[in-house]
């Protein structure tokens, strides 16, 4: 890859996810909460402390996810869906 190209969308998904479990394993939670307009954050007053959950249309499971920190965070389990082929390889 020279200078001028910018890295592959794999590449700077490797990356998110990298750089995500660096954070957590300093003790950072700076990287913890990816969901698009901080909605897991305004949901998390509602939600219980342990539970499980349905992500449709999970892309590849990090960028803009409303339940990786519920799964990262607060132990919860759940199902990830996403009727697209090509984030098949990506997902948790």
């Amino acid at each position: 890859m020279n200078c001028n190209q910018f890295p592959s969308s794999e590449t700077r998904r490797r990356l998110k996810l990298n750089r995500a479990a660096l954070c957590r394993n300093i003790g950072s939670r700076g990287y913890a909460r990816p969901a698009l307009h901080d909605l897991d954050r305004l949901l998390a007053g509602f939600l219980p402390h342990t539970g499980t959950f349905l992500g449709i249309s999970a892309n590849d499971g990090y960028p803009q996810s409303n339940t990786y920190h519920l799964e990262v965070e607060k132990g919860w389990q759940g199902i990830l869906i996403k009727a697209s082929a090509s984030t098949l390889p990506y997902r948790r």
